[in-house]
C-alpha cells in the first residue's frame, strides 16, 4: 500500500472512481473540483496539429523563396560585374 501511495497510483484510481460515479448518473458524491478525470482525444488537439502544419508549410514557402531570391541577387550581381569590366577593357 505504501509503494501505491508514493507512485500517485491512489489518487489515480481514486480519480477514475470518481470520474465512473459521476458517469453513472448518481450525483449525489461530490469531490473537489481540481479532482476530475480529464481525458484529451484527438478532437481537442486537432486545431494544435493543424497550426503546427500550417506554420512548417508558411516556414518552408519562405524559406525556399528567400534561397531563390538570394541566388537570383548573386546572379545579377555577377553579371554586373562582368558588364563593368568588359567596360572598362573598352
Amino acid at each position: 500500500m505504501g509503494r501505491y501511495l508514493e507512485a500517485g497510483l491512489l489518487e489515480r484510481l481514486w480519480t477514475e472512481l470518481q470520474h465512473r460515479h459521476s458517469l453513472s448518473g448518481e450525483g449525489r458524491f461530490r469531490e473537489a473540483v481540481g479532482d476530475f478525470f480529464f481525458a484529451f482525444s484527438v478532437s481537442y488537439l486537432m486545431p494544435n496539429f493543424v497550426v503546427l502544419t500550417v506554420g512548417t508549410i508558411l516556414r518552408s514557402v519562405v524559406f525556399i523563396s528567400e534561397l531563390i531570391l538570394n541566388c537570383h541577387c548573386k546572379r545579377r550581381k555577377t553579371k554586373k560585374s562582368r558588364i563593368r569590366t568588359v567596360r572598362m577593357l573598352y
